[in-house]
């Protein structure tokens, strides 16, 4: 992705990317005798729910600082009422599954080889934890009508199915309450 976005700004020469540990981004910044401040953060698919509640507190608080004044970040978070996961958990027999993502404490998800303990965040509780330090420009849902990547297989050869659930996701883009309820959902804050 930082790639893409380096040779769609090569133009532009005062743009700089860093890829950073969502963990040690206020630490990297401190001790970077270069660094200036970010005017943009952006964090893909789920990375923030890697972080407990009282971890990403911290994080907030972190970014914060290295924000320059009415600086963005945008997240992309895993909500904690998946219709499409509860759907196939209910149809593939797994009840025993069924809403586990609706729950306060951490979910051990298998992630390629390894075990991440995982955290879901509805966005009300983003903007709650955020409220004194940021303002909310966006929220939208990503994938209440796509299905998640798990079901990948299935969908692969019924393209005309995906065109239709592709044209009814972005009739619903802008669509803030159905953030809850998709697979991720996307959310902009502006530092105060």
């Amino acid at each position: 992705m930082i790639n893409v976005a380096k040779q769609k700004a090569s133009k532009t020469k005062s743009l700089r990317f860093k890829q950073l540990d969502i963990k040690k981004i206020f630490h990297f910044v401190q001790n970077d005798k270069e660094s200036q401040k970010f005017d943009y953060i952006f964090s893909n698919f789920g990375g923030l729910n890697c972080l407990s509640k009282e971890e990403l507190n911290v994080f907030f608080t972190d970014i914060s600082k290295t924000l320059t004044k009415n600086g963005k970040i945008t997240l992309v978070i895993m909500p904690k009422n998946c219709i499409w996961e509860n759907k196939y958990l209910l149809f593939s027999g797994k009840w025993k599954q069924l809403f586990r993502r609706n729950t306060t404490d951490y979910l051990s998800v298998k992630v390629g080889n390894s075990i991440v303990k995982t955290w879901y965040y509805n966005p009300k509780e983003i903007v709650h934890l955020t409220n004194t330090k940021y303002t909310v420009t966006q929220i939208k849902p990503i994938g209440f009508y796509i299905p998640p990547s798990y079901l990948e297989t299935f969908f692969k050869n019924k393209i005309w199915l995906l065109n239709i659930l592709n044209w009814m996701e972005n009739r619903i883009k802008n669509w803030a309450f159905l953030a809850r309820y998709s697979d991720h959902f996307i959310i902009t804050l502006q530092k105060k």
